[in-house]
């Protein structure tokens, strides 16, 4: 009778759990467009080395993946977004860029021999400043604020975003005089001098993409200029002696940068050369016959810390993890192991 579990509206009659709508028709979880109908695509592995293409950097290349063994060869063998990084290469692995020609060598036997391993494609020749980026790929620019980068340790290049540097000159518009990169754990550092308006020096927190105008100092200068930035941040400026050696310091807040201290009162030398070693003392580089100096006290007194082999005019020096290399205009490289107390062919 009505009301009962056999008449309409009961289980058993149509809108109960066995008919139309119910889970075992269209529309439920068995029929056409449910989960279980559809047919998923194939992992895509093209390398076939057991790394699908979410996980592996290059699935063209059987050698990459995220288990691959990392070795010195300007490639990111494991996926890591570093090539060839010092803890695995050592320290001697080192790049140099050409302004002349824009000529890239590489060097993995602490200087000792040099190879061409790429052509920058900078207008040349040019002022040039080099940097490894966070990323471990390569950043390279000139005045007029071209940058270039490069992900296979210097052999292949792409344009990269236009530097301030190229158009923050006097009148405004025009390229700067001289341009100098480093790089700190926490991003990107430039400097930008010219001989008609105090230098800039910019950051940048996305490996070059964009840069922010952090500081300035009250140098003019058309010569060339230095910087040497520490890994938490902090960035020394230095000058060439003929215009007094003074240095700069920006402690990564102020924006209005004063000289603490001068590396070379010689009056004698060509450009500044500012690197910091492992132990956080500033190197400095500037008169061929005393030729490196070294402040332990963020920049304000200074020392004499070694010589060359025979007296050079020094074009830069860097740092590979613990050691310091100096390269001569001239062509000659040294090497120190001892933070600049001795220096070696």
């Amino acid at each position: 009778t009505s009301g009962d579990d056999d008449t309409s509206g009961d289980d058993d009659t149509s809108g109960d759990d066995d008919s139309a709508g119910d889970d075992d028709s269209a529309g439920d979880d068995d029929s056409a467009g449910d989960d279980d109908d559809s047919t998923p695509e194939p992992p895509i592995d093209s390398d076939g080395d057991g790394f699908l293409l979410n996980q592996d950097c290059d699935d063209n290349d059987p050698s990459v993946h995220p288990a691959a063994a990392e070795i010195c060869d300007g490639i990111d063998n494991d996926c890591d977004g570093q090539i060839d990084p010092t803890a695995v290469c050592g320290q001697n692995h080192l790049l140099l860029l050409d302004g002349y020609d824009g000529s890239v060598y590489v060097t993995t036997d602490a200087g000792v021999t040099w190879a061409a391993t790429g052509v920058a494609p900078i207008a040349v020749p040019a002022k040039v400043a080099m940097t490894t980026r966070t990323d471990g790929g390569v950043m390279a620019t000139t005045t007029s604020g071209d940058t270039w980068e490069s992900q296979d340790g210097g052999t292949t290049w792409s344009a990269g975003p236009t530097g301030p540097w190229g158009s923050d000159g006097v009148p405004s518009g025009t390229p700067s005089h001289n341009v100098a990169l480093d790089t700190a754990a926490t991003g990107l550092f430039a400097i930008s001098t010219h001989s008609s308006r105090d230098g800039n020096l910019y950051s940048s927190t996305d490996d070059g993409l964009n840069w922010t105008l952090v500081a300035t100092w009250p140098m003019q200068s058309g010569m060339d200029s230095d910087l040497a930035a520490t890994p938490l941040g902090e960035v020394y400026i230095g000058h060439s002696p003929y215009e007094g050696a003074p240095v700069y310091h920006y402690d990564g807040s102020s924006s209005a940068l004063a000289s603490v201290g001068s590396y070379d009162a010689s009056g004698f030398g060509g450009a500044a050369n500012l690197e910091v070693d492992a132990t956080g003392a500033v190197i400095a580089a500037g008169n061929p016959e005393v030729t490196f100096f070294a402040s332990m006290d963020s920049g304000i007194t200074w020392g004499a810390r070694g010589d060359w082999v025979a007296p050079r005019a020094i074009g830069t020096i860097t740092n590979a993890g613990a050691v310091l290399y100096a390269v001569s205009l001239k062509g000659p490289v040294l090497r120190s192991e001892y933070l600049g107390w001795t220096w070696l062919p």
